[in-house]
């Protein structure tokens, strides 16, 4: 479904430049009195339409690698802790820790795997990161930061116990702290790609869907001025008539 709504917005672009072929091929037969569909700022829509696309590709390879790390470091965490709790419960630990550890397992696998889709932003949004945004990203990195605050707590129950050292490597409380080290780097570093993609995404938006000065509307009007001086049936309307813009 993403990448369908990404291609859209290419496509209106793609569109745009050869609506702009089209009013080249015109000649001085193109004359819209309305400064916005002009020759000049036409240009304009272009070139920041193509560096707002170009920029957003850019985005979003280190968010999918920071999601992919984050999600790999995160994978099997819940029957990690069940194993370890497996070790405890053969050392026949208090009856309260054993519960404890029970709970924070229970609550590990009461979590997600892997992480939400970004919301799409609305086409009208800001180019600047909003108060909504630093919202979305507090919510899609809460499950994650509250799976790090219980395998810590299961950690430090297990660090209180002298008798849990097993032989196995990723159970011991060595390992179980290099772990939750990789975790909290790899959640650490997924917040910063998140704000970039959505500033991109934003920047596009402006550029491409405000009512009246937005790519997607100046192109209708452009389809409208030309089906008005040219006529319905000519040439140069039905050249550019099938040329689709859309705010997806």
């Amino acid at each position: 479904m993403a990448k369908t709504y990404e291609t859209g917005h290419a496509k209106n672009v793609e569109n745009f430049y050869k609506l702009d072929d089209r009013i080249t091929s015109f000649g001085n037969r193109y004359a819209p009195s309305d400064s916005r569909l002009q020759q000049l700022n036409i240009d304009n829509i272009k070139q920041s339409a193509t560096n707002a696309l170009a920029q957003l590709a850019a985005a979003n390879p280190p968010y999918l690698q920071a999601i992919g790390r984050r999600e790999a470091a995160f994978t099997n965490l819940a029957s990690t802790a069940s194993r370890a709790l497996k070790i405890a419960e053969i050392l026949h630990l208090d009856v309260a820790t054993i519960r404890a550890l029970k709970e924070l397992v229970r609550k590990l696998y009461g979590r997600r795997a892997v992480p939400k889709k970004i919301t799409q932003p609305n086409h009208n949004a800001n180019t600047e990161t909003t108060e909504q945004e630093h919202r979305y990203i507090s919510v899609s990195q809460l499950s994650f930061d509250q799976r790090i605050e219980h395998f810590s707590q299961f950690i430090e129950i297990l660090k209180a116990e002298t008798t849990y050292q097993p032989v196995e490597t990723d159970l011991s409380v060595n390992g179980l702290i290099e772990r939750l080290d990789e975790m909290r780097a790899s959640n650490k570093a997924v917040t910063p790609t998140i704000i970039t993609l959505t500033k991109a995404r934003n920047t596009r938006n402006a550029i491409l869907y405000p009512p009246v000065t937005g790519l997607v509307d100046v192109a209708l009007d452009i389809k409208k001025y030309i089906r008005a001086a040219f006529g319905d049936k000519s040439p140069e309307y039905l050249s550019i008539k099938g040329l689709q813009f859309r705010k997806n």
